[in-house]
């Protein structure tokens, strides 16, 4: 569904001797649209459509900036230069991408960066470190249990 965006200007004039406002609509949802296309595209991953490096950034500097408690957990996943060197890199980007699906199904209110490689931050915020780490542990389990699906 598409928002629109208008803008709308304001001026008193004399219309035959009476005072009458005249105002200017102007449709500025392209514009708009553009931006919030420019703004993704600046702050996310196009291979696992994770936010990236500089959206964990300026995430990270805004809550310390509010002082919100968070946790950060950072994820280095195993043998993707394995699968690169052996089966190719169009599988090591579909591993990528199945670990951050995996990864994403986490606690809805995190935020989960792809840092760049096979390196990922998770950022959660009210949660306390134990509670992290054991939700954390739990989603070890599941991967350990099911494994990635679709690879």
């Amino acid at each position: 569904m598409v928002k629109f965006h208008f803008n709308i200007l304001t001026y008193p004039m004399l219309w035959d001797t009476r005072q009458a406002m005249v105002h200017i609509i102007s449709d500025h949802t392209d514009e708009v649209e553009k931006e919030r296309a420019l703004m993704l595209d600046a702050n996310i991953d196009p291979l696992t459509n994770l936010f990236n490096r500089r959206y964990a950034t300026e995430k990270l500097d805004s809550w310390l900036q509010q002082n919100i408690q968070f946790c950060i957990t950072l994820i280095d996943i195993d043998h993707l230069k394995y699968c690169n060197d052996s089966f190719g890199h169009e599988k090591g980007d579909t591993y990528l991408h199945n670990v951050s699906k995996f990864l994403s199904t986490y606690l809805e209110e995190s935020i989960l960066c792809r840092m760049g490689g096979d390196e990922f931050l998770l950022m959660t915020k009210n949660i306390s470190a134990h509670y992290q780490e054991e939700q954390l542990e739990a989603l070890r389990s599941r991967f350990m249990e099911e494994g990635i699906k679709g690879s």
